[in-house]
């Protein structure tokens, strides 16, 4: 088969892959719902091929466009008489076709639900495939001149699907070749005064609430200034590259942005359980689960159970967006865009002013129970937290020697009583685990100090801790 007839091929497979892209969600949902009516009882599997694995199946076909690509362009490097001129061709045909490139994306994002000052500027979207193509030749180029040479080369990059697929999938064109990877965690809260100086501990809180622990975040705030001034001046500034920021984030990693989208914007305002997504959104549960594993595989969302179950044996399942600044945009920014386009922000303002404690105290949690792990002294095996219908437990850390944590937090203004005490140790019993043998140790988290009646009687009893902040 000559080179020819395996463009024509990855042409084709490209088109089949774009497919998905061009069709709006609306209309997959409204195929799967007319298909599921012919097998009554399996309406969730319908919805399931229909919306997530026949665009799957379109994607994995599409898939076969980039080697072909890849091959011919080496093909062209072995036997071009002037590499060159070979590359000045490719990037002269990159730049010609990255105007319908434009139109398509935005046209894309219209499709899916963006108003005219929602989409994307032209100058904002990423460069097409033949630009990739065009760099893989230099590429090439150079390591001819450099095969023979001592050089070690370092890929970076913030979307996994990529980086996965061209560096770690069993199909991509490095797999076996790499001495090393290494994922990227954010920086942990302990680090923040060293990026924000002069900031007391509840300051640098609520700045990592909305940034939570990356770097660029960081770096793109005013550290000067207080996180409410760095969200009116900067997150809610049309023209800042974090007003915008989750949709290029996400938009290159999944096909359809907007459903996406309302899935985590249900999440952050308080319908973490599939039953409450489905309900708000208006969509059967079986036609979200796709949905939601591909926010999971992206390491956006994470499942959340009482730490007393199984993870796969449970129905008590929580989706917890990661991400803090996320979270804060999908809570402030995606919900109020109609407020953003006419400029109008003075109830956002105000919205954020009475409700910005509460936000921060959800944060406060997680960084306090981050820290069990450096502030109980013997060994832990599980922190997270424990609720059923009527209980919830901030902190729940299971230790060896059947010894067991159980930890209250409070973002407050009020000092925290023995009252609070009091009503952990009356939680703490509906907790089932080792209940005859167990050793039971408290802690307690405040961001306005203790009671003195309380301090005392930690005074008496070792297996009371406070923390006034973490």
């Amino acid at each position: 088969m000559n080179t020819k007839r395996l463009k024509i091929i990855a042409i084709i497979s490209m088109f089949i892959d774009h497919i998905p892209r061009i069709i709006p969600w609306q209309m997959w949902i409204a195929i799967a719902d007319s298909l599921a009516i012919l097998f009554p009882g399996k309406e969730e599997l319908v919805s399931e091929i229909v919306i997530d694995r026949v665009p799957g199946i379109m994607g994995y076909v599409g898939r076969l466009a980039a080697p072909i690509f890849m091959f011919c362009i080496t093909v062209g490097f072995r036997y071009t008489k002037d590499i060159k001129k070979y590359i000045l061709r490719v990037f002269t045909f990159a730049f010609i076709s990255q105007i319908p490139y434009i139109l398509f994306m935005q046209s894309e994002e219209y499709a899916s639900g963006f108003s005219k000052l929602e989409v994307t500027p032209f100058y904002k979207i990423d460069l097409n495939i033949m630009f990739t193509l065009g760099l893989g030749l230099v590429a090439l180029y150079f390591y001819e001149k450099l095969k023979d040479k001592n050089i070690m080369i370092i890929l970076c990059g913030s979307l996994i699907s990529m980086m996965y697929s061209e560096t770690l999938a069993y199909e991509s064109p490095l797999h076996g070749r790499r001495t090393a990877q290494i994922k990227l965690q954010p920086i942990k809260f302990k680090y923040y005064s060293e990026f924000f100086k002069n900031k007391s501990i509840q300051n640098l809180i609520e700045l990592y609430s909305i940034t939570g622990g990356v770097p660029k975040y960081i770096l793109s705030l005013d550290r000067n200034k207080s996180a409410l001034y760095n969200i009116e001046n900067n997150i809610f500034d049309k023209n800042n590259y974090l007003y915008s920021e989750p949709k290029f984030l996400l938009q290159e990693e999944v096909n359809d942005l907007s459903r996406y989208f309302s899935i985590l914007n249900a999440i952050s305002i308080g319908h973490t359980k599939m039953s409450a997504i489905s309900s708000y959104l208006q969509i059967n549960a079986g036609g979200l689960s796709p949905y939601i594993s591909k926010l999971i595989d992206l390491d956006i969302l994470e499942k959340e159970v009482p730490i007393t179950e199984d993870i796969e044996n449970t129905k008590k399942v929580l989706y917890k967006i990661k991400d803090n600044y996320l979270k804060f945009w999908f809570s402030y920014v995606y919900p109020y865009q109609s407020y953003f386009e006419i400029e109008n922000l003075t109830y956002i303002k105000n919205k954020i002013e009475s409700e910005f404690d509460l936000y921060v105290s959800k944060i406060y949690e997680d960084l306090a129970r981050e820290s069990i792990w450096e502030n109980i002294e013997f060994p832990l095996f599980k922190v997270g937290r424990w609720w059923d219908k009527n209980t919830e437990i901030d902190i729940v850390a299971l230790g060896k020697n059947n010894k067991i944590v159980f930890g209250e937090c409070k973002y407050s203004k009020k000092s925290m009583g023995l009252n609070i005490l009091k009503e952990l140790k009356d939680k703490s019993k509906k907790v089932i685990w080792n209940n005859d043998k167990r050793e039971e140790y408290y802690i307690l988290f405040s961001k306005s100090g203790f009671s003195k009646d309380l301090i005392e009687l930690t005074k008496k009893e070792s297996n009371i801790i406070l923390k006034e902040l973490v």
